[in-house]
């Protein structure tokens, strides 16, 4: 008696979600991330290239200030003093 209610009404009692219903949705999603991504990536790409330029930039402007003080360029600092010493990064007189 109970499956004729059943049959009737149109209820089955097998619900949920099939697998290729799954995998159809996973694809859907991932058609529309691909073009997502690959702005982002762009994006992300310019991005890390303009700051190196301003790392360049800054560098530059770090020398020619130093330049413009001292009328010459700098030496290079000592490799063989550790870095908490109290000279580490002056200059090393050659």
């Amino acid at each position: 008696m109970n499956e004729n209610i059943n049959a009737k009404s149109g209820l089955n009692s097998e619900r949920g979600v099939s697998l290729i219903e799954i995998a159809l949705a996973l694809l859907i999603i991932s058609l529309v991330m691909l073009p997502m991504m690959a702005i982002y990536n762009a994006e992300h790409q310019q991005q890390l290239v303009l700051d190196i330029r301003d790392d360049f930039n800054t560098i530059e402007a770090g020398i020619k200030a130093h330049v413009d003080q001292f009328g010459r360029y700098p030496l290079p600092a000592s490799l063989t003093i550790a870095d908490g010493d109290v000279d580490s990064g002056r200059e090393f007189p050659m």
